[in-house]
Order: C-alpha cells, then sequence, then structure tokens
C-alpha cells in the first residue's frame, strides 16, 4: 500500500483535484482487465481481443460516470454544483449503455444475419454486435467505479477532500 500512497502523494491530488479524472480512468481501467480475464476463463489465449472491444460485463463508461460521481460527492459532498451535473452524465450513460448501444447491438445482429443470407453475398461485411451491456453488466460496472473511488478516498482518509470555506469560493 505504501505504493499507492506514494503514487497519490506524488499527483499532488489534494491541490489539482485530479482524482476526478484519474479514478475514473483506473476504474475504466480495471473493467477492461476484467473483461480480458473473462475472456480467457472463457477459452481466449489472451483476452486481449475483448480488453480493446466495447461491450461485454463489466460496463467500462458506467465505471467511469460512477466513480466520478463518487468522488465529487465524497470531494465535496451534494451541496456543490458539479454533483447535480455528475448524477445526470451517469443517468445518460448507464441509459445508453443498456438501453440505445444494446438495441444498436440487436439490429447489427439481424443485419448481419440479413447480408450472411443475402443474394449475392456480401463478403466481409460485418457489423459487430456486442456494443452495449445488459443492465447487470451496467450495475457491475457501476460498483467498480464506485468501489475503486472509496477504496482511494478510504486509503486517503479524507486529506484530499476540499474544507467548506474553499466551496464558497468554488462558486
Amino acid at each position: 500500500m505504501r505504493r499507492f500512497e506514494s503514487v497519490a502523494h506524488n499527483l499532488d491530488i489534494q491541490n489539482t483535484g485530479t482524482s476526478s479524472l484519474w479514478l475514473p480512468l483506473c476504474s475504466a481501467a480495471s473493467c477492461q482487465i476484467l473483461k480480458g480475464f473473462f475472456s480467457v476463463l472463457k477459452g481466449d489465449p489472451t483476452g486481449l481481443r475483448a480488453m480493446l472491444q466495447s461491450g461485454g460485463m463489466p460496463s467500462a463508461h458506467t465505471a467511469m460516470v460512477a466513480s466520478l460521481l463518487t468522488d465529487i460527492l465524497c470531494r465535496y459532498g451534494i451541496r456543490y454544483d458539479a454533483f447535480p451535473i455528475a448524477v445526470v452524465l451517469a443517468l445518460i450513460v448507464m441509459h445508453d449503455a443498456s438501453g440505445v448501444r444494446q438495441e444498436a447491438g440487436r439490429h447489427a445482429k439481424v443485419i448481419n444475419w440479413i447480408l450472411r443470407y443475402s443474394s449475392p453475398p456480401h463478403n466481409g461485411v460485418e457489423f459487430f454486435e456486442d456494443i452495449g451491456h445488459t443492465k447487470p453488466q451496467v450495475a457491475v460496472g457501476a460498483l467498480i467505479g464506485i468501489g475503486v473511488t472509496l477504496f482511494f478516498h478510504h486509503r486517503a482518509k479524507g486529506q484530499y477532500s476540499v474544507p467548506s470555506q474553499e466551496l464558497t469560493h468554488m462558486r
């Protein structure tokens, strides 16, 4: 854990507020690594393809916005102006991941089937089908984002929160 504390200290998170950038990125990276691990368990030799694609378990996009929302909540509280913006952003991303993008994936399956069996065949044309997420994939992504951020804030023991008197100058 010393290495983690050293990295956090070197980033000077307390004074720059960069945790709202790097914590969501770490959450998303954690999800992508887990996708690769799950892919290896399913028989993929490297899992690299799964790590580089969108879609699947867990949702990295959701982890990012959940981490951002949690970091803002931990550092500033619900009265800070960025909190409702982060809530709206998180809701849009989660809805998009489990609704719009999943439906686009279903459409891609149908289009691919039509292209496969059409006359003349459309060789080489195929749309990526796994671009959305199921609700459990979104939920797990949110839990990872929240968990990574809470772990950091617990390890930091509150030293990266902004005192309330500073918030009046930020508004």
